[in-house]
């Protein structure tokens, strides 16, 4: 049946006219967040092939969102509510940082408090950019994540919780063989 919705992974195109299927839409992610940006860069490719000028804004206050939007194109997340309404134009918020921060921040992101991972004992958001910022390089192995092999992604994830414990460089050890440090 052309019009069913048994399939959830399959998104569809509603007119008044018929229900059709929408390849490009199609995710296997539950996750709400990552189905908003799809949805998203969809709207925008059609802007564009329609010659039609707008922004997409995304409504949101969810901290992952806005990390999952750093590799778009110019999207702006709406925050806040009536009378503290905001908008966040994450493109230029990106255009400030160091490239490398953009490229590492989502996988840091997912190892220090996403939606689908718990956040560290003690350890918050502001701590977890002060450490990002301030040794960035230290971090590099997760420029390419995607790229890497699963031990390069678990020493730099290793190294990037022992710093995160270890902000005054107490432990010597814990920064110079942090493979030794078993998660």
């Amino acid at each position: 049946m052309a019009g069913s919705f048994e399939d959830p992974e399959i998104a569809k195109v509603i007119s008044d006219q018929e229900v059709v299927e929408c390849p490009e839409l199609f995710s296997t992610q539950e996750e709400a967040d990552t189905r908003m940006i799809l949805q998203a860069l969809h709207a925008d490719k059609r802007l564009k092939e329609m010659e039609k000028k707008g922004r997409i804004i995304i409504k949101s206050s969810d901290t992952d969102v806005i990390v999952l939007c750093i590799h778009t194109s110019e999207f702006w997340v709406q925050m806040g509510n009536i009378g503290t309404r905001r908008f966040l134009p994450v493109h230029q918020l990106c255009s400030s940082l160091p490239e490398i921060i953009c490229r590492v921040l989502p996988a840091v992101h997912a190892l220090s408090r996403c939606d689908t991972t718990s956040s560290l004992f003690g350890i918050g958001k502001k701590s977890v950019y002060e450490v990002l910022k301030d040794a960035v390089l230290d971090f590099s192995d997760w420029y390419n994540l995607g790229d890497s092999d699963t031990e390069t992604a678990i020493s730099c994830s290793r190294r990037f919780v022992a710093r995160l414990y270890d902000q005054k460089k107490k432990c010597a050890s814990c920064h110079q063989d942090i493979n030794k440090l078993r998660v």
